[in-house]
Order: structure tokens, then sequence, then C-alpha cells
């Protein structure tokens, strides 16, 4: 049994939103895509329509977190991993602000 989320002016089912969330992820993976690319595609197409409406909305610090964690969570992967000393090591979000702002 699916159940219902309230988002903002819209009713989604949770499976519906798993499933938007797995192809973006998926989209963000690809190798023929370049990294400026995803970039692009991630400012011009998946910003705008998260963020719609967002001057009306009156967000708690629970959704503004979520918000920020899902950035996050695409631009971890679109520039990935980095190979330190001989291990493979996820990327600081203060390293991932400095990329996404440059």
């Amino acid at each position: 049994m699916e159940t219902i989320e309230y988002t903002h002016s819209t009713l989604v089912t949770t499976e519906t939103t798993f499933t938007i969330r797995n192809k973006v992820y998926f989209l963000f993976r690809s190798r023929p895509l370049s990294r400026a690319t995803k970039i692009i595609l991630y400012k011009t197409l998946i910003r705008p329509v998260v963020s719609y409406g967002a001057e009306a909305w009156a967000l708690t610090k629970k959704e503004k977190q979520a918000l920020l964690i899902f950035e996050k969570k695409i631009f971890r992967r679109i520039y990935g991993s980095k190979y330190e000393n001989g291990e493979w090591k996820s990327r600081a979000n203060r390293e991932l602000e400095e990329m996404s702002k440059g």
C-alpha cells in the first residue's frame, strides 16, 4: 500500500517521489554526460523545478535541511569521490560548496 504525502499544494504518492528521485540520481551517474553538462542540467532543469514557488513557501528547518541534503547528494553524484592516499573518499560539504560556486 502506498502512502500519500502533502508537498506544497500538490498531492504526491511516495512511490512517485522515489521514482523521480531515482531517475534524477541515475541521470547524474551517467558516464556519457560530461560534468559540465550535468551541472547545466541541474541548474536549468532540476533546481527550478524543486524550488518552484519558493518565494511563497513557509519552510520549516526540516524542509530547508531536506532541500540542502538533496542538493548535496546531486553534487556528490556529479563530482564523484576523490582518490587520496591510496583510498577513495567522499567529498566534504565545504568542498562541494566551493566546487558548485566555481
